[in-house]
């Protein structure tokens, strides 16, 4: 008899457990390993980085869940004697793995992309619509089969139901690892703080980066406040510069490289291939210059990346307990309904931060931590040429950052985040003016891409300031219709000495340029485009027609 009442208590638990099992698979590992299959290339880490991590949560959560039904199967039976709320408990909880998984992997096409862009949640009212009339749907079909047939047997029904779920769902993970080759090995680089505190005094060439600053947007601050009229003498501003890409993941590489991303090839592949044909890479080594890129999330990976000085290889760990946190805000992101996404806390991929490295001397692009770098420590003067490519946040989002470059409880304006790059450029100057450097610095001041309110077709008119060597003169203003395609030649007359007045001569005012658009996380799909106008214009960006597709 003890024996029968032995196994009566665990074959009321295995619907449990099972569900227990089909959650934790669900979430906390299919999905983690669906995300980084389909995003590879967006990753600075790979699969074996990350495994242990997942094997890791996906017990943990198994066991938690499996212990936590098993408390509430002995309560409810010393307290109601029978099994009927633990089994409306088990219910309740079926109706919830089958919502979230129709939730996460059908009623994803409205998610809003994770770029840090500000997510307007109660913009999602069909969305929320949907998910109320799907989850009514669940509890009538369960309704309508407790009445038709006995609990157990519909709860037992469930659990093979979810089981064939997760065979589902391990079926299309094992498709799409095979198809995006998910055991690939990865060489993942740290593009380390080292030499970010050190100048030359015989020849420096400096490039600042600001992310998503767009150029009208810049002038306008720039001339509507006193204090900043003076912070950019002795440059010359390009306001008619076209860009290459509306987003950073591409803009960069070009930037560095001059070379076109027509999807040919995986993005890894594209980056590697034209760092490793830069000319810009190849004449600084001419010109005797130490390499030096601070980049949060660039991909070059190949063998030439070690000419630069502050790259080192990660052969470290993933933090579990970092990896787990953003993990789970990643989650909940997705699977959650749309009026409790917002709960999540996630606006944009964080999972790099959770690289644990020997140095602990790994780059971060955000604008106050580099606000107090370039406050706080002084510029140490050496022999050799130093070349610094410095890209931090600008005012890109998230935009937590104020005029006066502190960190913000509240969200700020674009404008606010715009003027928080004057006060970063004017600190960086200030360093560089203060170190005894200055006139033997060529310097250009740059953004990725512009910005729009958010719109793709917006982004085509980044800043462009620049100043050659021994340069002296009030800020001024050029006409010239550039294109980033001219940068690496701007490069080279840097390097060669010439001054800002003595770039993009004798260029038709009617030239054709050239811009890539696409949207973000579709970048598979990219679509060529021209401009024969004023490059603040987008009204007279025209689709050639041609796409690159991958």
């Amino acid at each position: 008899m003890k024996k029968k009442k032995d196994k009566e208590w665990l074959k009321k638990l295995i619907p449990a457990y099972v569900l227990s099992f089909a959650l934790s698979f669900m979430l906390f590992f299919n999905e983690p390993l669906i995300m980084y299959t389909t995003n590879k290339d967006d990753f600075a880490f790979d699969l074996y980085t990350i495994i242990l991590p997942l094997i890791i949560v996906t017990l943990v959560v198994l066991i938690s869940l499996s212990l936590a039904y098993t408390a509430l199967y002995f309560i409810c039976k010393k307290i109601f004697k029978k099994n009927t709320v633990f089994n409306i408990i088990l219910i309740i909880s079926y109706i919830v793995f089958f919502l979230l998984y129709i939730q996460g992997n059908y009623l994803i096409a409205n998610l809003p992309p994770l770029d840090g862009s500000t997510m307007t949640w109660n913009s999602f009212t069909k969305d929320n619509i949907v998910t109320i009339i799907i989850l009514l749907i669940i509890i009538g079909v369960y309704i309508f089969c407790i009445k038709k047939y006995k609990m157990d047997k519909v709860i037992n029904t469930s659990k093979y139901v979810s089981l064939a779920v997760c065979a589902m769902l391990f079926v299309a993970l094992l498709s799409t690892s095979i198809t995006n080759n998910i055991f690939e090995d990865k060489r993942v680089m740290v593009y380390s703080n080292e030499n970010i505190n050190k100048i030359s005094k015989n020849n420096n060439l400096l490039i600042f980066l600001l992310d998503q600053v767009d150029s009208k947007t810049f002038y306008d601050e720039l001339q509507n406040s006193e204090k900043y009229k003076d912070i950019l003498d002795d440059f010359t501003y390009y306001p008619n510069t076209l860009g290459a890409y509306p987003f950073t993941r591409d803009s960069l590489p070009f930037i560095l490289s001059g070379k076109w991303n027509h999807n040919e090839t995986g993005f890894r592949d594209y980056v590697n291939n034209a760092m490793d044909n830069s000319p810009l890479i190849d004449n600084l080594k001419n010109y005797k210059y130490d390499i030096n890129i601070y980049d949060h999330q660039f991909r070059w990976s190949t063998d030439k990346v070690f000419e630069t000085k502050n790259i080192i290889e990660y052969t470290s760990s993933m933090s579990p307990v970092c990896f787990a946190k953003e993990e789970l805000r990643y989650i909940s992101f997705k699977y959650l309904p749309y009026f409790l996404k917002q709960f999540s806390k996630m606006d944009t991929f964080d999972f790099d931060y959770c690289k644990m490295t020997s140095t602990g001397n790994a780059f971060k692009w955000d604008d106050t931590i580099n606000y107090q770098t370039l406050t706080e420590n002084k510029l140490e003067l050496q022999d050799n040429n130093y070349f610094h490519f410095y890209h931090i946040q600008g005012a890109h989002y998230p935009r937590t950052v104020t005029e006066d470059v502190q960190e913000s409880v509240e969200l700020v304006d674009y404008p606010t985040m715009v003027r928080a790059s004057i006060n970063m450029i004017d600190k960086y100057l200030a360093r560089i003016k203060e170190s005894g450097a200055y006139n033997n610095s060529a310097i250009i001041i740059m953004a990725d891409h512009g910005y729009d309110d958010g719109s793709e077709d917006g982004r085509q008119n980044p800043i462009l300031f620049v100043k050659g060597f021994n340069e002296k003169h009030k800020m001024l203003v050029s006409d010239a219709p550039v294109s980033y395609e001219d940068l690496q030649d701007l490069y080279k007359n840097l390097l060669d000495g010439k001054k800002s007045t003595e770039l993009f001569q004798n260029m038709d005012p009617n030239r054709v340029r050239n811009y890539i658009l696409y949207v973000y996380n579709a970048e598979n799909h990219m679509e060529e485009c021209t401009q024969q106008g004023n490059a603040q214009d987008k009204t007279t960006i025209k689709k050639t027609g041609k796409v690159f597709d991958r």
